[in-house]
């Protein structure tokens, strides 16, 4: 036997649906607006530079992320690093990270840029001679790791130089020096074969901002046209 055919449940249904849709957009759009103050306030913060001295205060670091500095010292390019799964334009490759020695004897781990792979069967070469002995970089002291799905920092012992993600804790085996609780990384080409390309915010606060109109104007948009069809259902 079929259910007789009510307007008044439907009506219902109605109404909890466009409270729900409405509820559900207006929370999105809150949230992107709060990440864009978040990312607005971040860029704010980072506009200002600070001096190296800074970083002898290593407890503090994690107040200068996304901070800009000039880093004066001796590279250590002995030992170098190739960060993995780095792409530029659609090209893969690795991300150059080579420490430098600072005045105070505490050593920051520098990215210096992206350099192409064009074949992951061989690493390389690279003529780290020429380095400037001061750099301007901007540091990075929050997830350093990053998202991976690796569980260790190497995971081919063919090529120990290629690192899948950043643990201060691995590099701290090879280097005899405190480390910075930060990673600097290069604002321009410190040698011609490596581009940077670190992007403190990916998205900018404009864009969240948009996104977050956008997710209003559909819970608008649900509540008109969710009106529409409950007058319709009252006739």
């Amino acid at each position: 036997m079929e259910k007789e055919y009510s307007p008044k449940r439907s009506l219902s249904w109605l109404k909890m649906s466009v409270m729900l849709v409405c509820l559900g957009c207006l929370g999105l759009a809150w949230w992107q607006y709060q990440r864009g103050v978040e990312k607005q306030q971040l860029l704010q913060h980072s506009e200002s530079a600070v001096t190296v001295a800074a970083l002898h205060a290593n407890a503090a670091v994690t107040e200068l992320h996304g901070k800009h500095v000039n880093i004066q010292g001796r590279w250590l390019s002995s030992q170098y690093w190739l960060l993995d799964n780095q792409t530029l334009q659609g090209q893969p490759g690795y991300d150059v990270i080579v420490p430098m020695l600072l005045s105070n004897n505490q050593v920051v781990l520098v990215v210096l840029g992206f350099v192409a792979a064009n074949d992951r069967t061989i690493l390389p070469e690279l003529n780290l001679f020429g380095l400037p002995d001061e750099l301007a970089v901007t540091l990075k002291a929050r997830d350093l790791k990053g998202f991976t799905l690796a569980k260790q920092p190497v995971l081919d012992e063919r090529f120990p130089q290629v690192i899948q993600y950043l643990d201060l804790s691995f590099f701290q085996q090879f280097i005899p020096y405190p480390l910075v609780s930060a990673v600097a990384y290069a604002q321009q080409p410190p040698l011609a074969f490596v581009t940077p390309h670190f992007q403190l915010s990916v998205m900018t606060p404009q864009k969240h901002f948009a996104y977050a109109l956008q997710w209003a104007l559909l819970a608008i948009a649900a509540v008109v046209v969710g009106g529409s069809l409950m007058r319709q259902l009252r006739r």
